[in-house]
C-alpha cells in the first residue's frame, strides 16, 4: 500500500477537526470548568496547514547539458581495476593448482617442500 502524502495527511487531520467540531456542537456537552477554546473549523484550511516555508530543491543543472561526466569515469576505472584484480587472482590460483606453479615459485628462492 501506497505511503500517505503530506498533503493527505493534513487533508485526514482538516476532515477529524471540522468532525469533532461538529460532534461538539450537535451534542450537548456537559459543562466544565475549564474554559476550552476550540477554533471553529473555518480556521483550520489546507492552505494554512501547509509549511511554506519548505523548498525541494532539485539538480540545478543536470550533468547531460554541462556534459561532465566525472563520477562515471570514476566508476568505470574502479570497475576496470577490480575486475583486473579479480582475473589475476584467478589466473594464480589456477596456475597454482594445475601446474604446482607454487612448488616452482619456492624452488626458485630455494625453498624445498
Amino acid at each position: 500500500m501506497p505511503r500517505k502524502t503530506k498533503q493527505q495527511k493534513m487533508a485526514a487531520a482538516l476532515r477529524r477537526m471540522k468532525k469533532e467540531v461538529e460532534t461538539k456542537k450537535t451534542s450537548p456537552t456537559e459543562k466544565s470548568t475549564a474554559n476550552i477554546n476550540v477554533p471553529t473549523a473555518s480556521t483550520y484550511n489546507l492552505e494554512n496547514l501547509r509549511i511554506k516555508e519548505t523548498k525541494f530543491s532539485g539538480p540545478s543543472v543536470v550533468a547531460s547539458k554541462t556534459g561532465k561526466y566525472s563520477y562515471l569515469v570514476n566508476d568505470l576505472r574502479k570497475i576496470f581495476i577490480l575486475s583486473l584484480l579479480a582475473i589475476i587472482l584467478e589466473v594464480a590460483i589456477t596456475l597454482t593448482t594445475k601446474t604446482q606453479f607454487a612448488k616452482l615459485l619456492l624452488l626458485r628462492f630455494g625453498i624445498e617442500i
